[in-house]
This record gives C-alpha cells, structure tokens and sequence, in this order.
C-alpha cells in the first residue's frame, strides 16, 4: 500500500496530513490530484503534494482516502507554487 500527504482545502489550516492509497485508487491518486478525505469526522477537499513521504505514520494507524476526484496540477506547477509561497 502506499501513502500520500494532503494538503487539506480548509481555511485557515496550514497542515498537511498522511493517507492510505486504497490498492483501487492506486493508479489515480497521483502527485497533484484532488482527493476527498475524512478530516474531524466530515469529508472535506484536498490536495495530494506528496508520494509516500519517508517520515509518514506506519500504514496500518492511517485513515485511507475518501475518493479521488479529479485530476490536478502537474508536479512543475506544484513546485512552483510551493516556491512562489515561500517568496
């Protein structure tokens, strides 16, 4: 199984989270793809940033994504978002 970090799409909430990809999403759920994802007890919209991250939580303590919804930006606009964000 892998694991992916999100970026959640929620105001005013600047951290990112580990998931399980489950083995049916494995071939979509790629850098950059929206994703919905169990965060407080309710689904909200998020981000994938990362592709199984060396310090995430061993797999068998992580909540699995919700869904996959859509396609998103390719790794380079990511990158380049993440720099701009810095600047």
């Amino acid at each position: 199984m892998s694991v992916v970090r999100v970026l959640p799409d929620v105001t005013g909430l600047d951290k990112r989270f580990d998931y399980v990809v489950p083995d049916d999403m494995v071939a979509t759920a790629v850098l950059g793809t929206l994703v919905r994802i169990e965060l407080s007890g309710r689904r909200v919209g998020g981000w994938i940033v990362e592709l199984d991250p060396p310090d995430a939580k061993p797999v068998d303590v992580l909540k699995p994504l919700a869904k996959v919804s859509s396609a998103g930006p390719t790794a380079d606009v990511i990158a380049l978002a993440e720099w701009a964000s810095r600047r």
